[in-house]
């Protein structure tokens, strides 16, 4: 009798730890399934076709920069515009890349500036009363990751001399430098130089101011005035000059190029 009562007792044992088992399994199972459905519930990431990009340019004809910044973000998916007028085009005036966005635009932003942006260092300004996601009011060449149109982009971003339009001023130097210094450089390839005088004169041997995108070209000028003269010579951004570069000479530059 006592025989049957420990097997008995031992089946019951037996069935309890079974089922105790199965049950947690089952718990498990169902947690799986559940997270699961949450994963496909998730909230989806956004894409750049749902994001518009504009693009301010107050041309009358939109230029050709302008048009290959259009077709790249095309490329990549967004929804791009060109923008003649903008509510705040005072944002424009800056040398570095400059997006404008809304508050609950923040994480389009965001998607631009991972797909589009190549550069750490960029200008981001929150104004509620643009009507597209984002808009890039002021960019550079080499701060865009320019994706199949890089080639492209480059030839602009390193213009031939003969395509600079460049000014020498005297402002202090010795009577003669800006034209000797233009005739130099006219033989570098430089073809469309003048030299005037300046109203102003300035402390500086020689200053090099580039347009937006010709910053390459103030590099190129700066080895030429260096090995001419002029080895202090510094460049820098000037967006709202008339020519791509301009090139002051200061009363420091004694040293007249021959």
């Amino acid at each position: 009798m006592k025989k049957i009562l420990i097997i008995i007792g031992v089946i019951i044992l037996i069935i309890v730890g079974w089922l105790i088992f199965a049950n947690l399994n089952n718990s498990a199972q169902e947690n799986e399934v559940t997270n699961q459905n949450q994963e496909v519930k998730a909230e989806p990431e956004l894409k750049p076709w749902e994001i518009t990009v504009g693009i301010y340019d107050p041309a009358e004809q939109p230029n050709t920069l302008t048009k290959l910044l259009e077709s790249r973000l095309k490329e990549i998916g967004f929804k791009a515009v060109i923008l003649e007028d903008i509510t705040d085009p005072q944002s424009a005036n800056s040398d570095k890349t400059t997006l404008l966005y809304r508050a609950e635009t923040e994480k389009k932003l965001s998607v631009v500036d991972s797909e589009l942006i190549a550069t750490n260092v960029y200008r981001r300004g929150q104004n509620q009363s643009i009507i597209e996601d984002v808009i890039i009011v002021a960019w550079n060449i080499e701060d865009i990751n320019w994706g199949s149109f890089t080639e492209l982009a480059d030839k602009y971003n390193h213009p031939k001399p003969e395509e600079v339009f460049l000014l020498i001023l005297n402002a202090g130097a010795k009577s003669g430098s800006a034209a000797e210094l233009a005739k130099i450089l006219e033989k570098a390839g430089y073809i469309k130089t003048k030299a005037e005088s300046a109203q102003t004169e300035i402390k500086e041997s020689a200053l090099i101011y580039y347009q937006r995108n010709y910053k390459e070209a103030a590099k190129d000028l700066q080895k030429i005035l260096t090995g001419n003269g002029y080895p202090e010579a510094t460049y820098r951004a000037d967006i709202n000059q008339a020519d791509n570069i301009v090139i002051i000479l200061g009363k420091q530059a004694t040293t007249t190029a021959e």
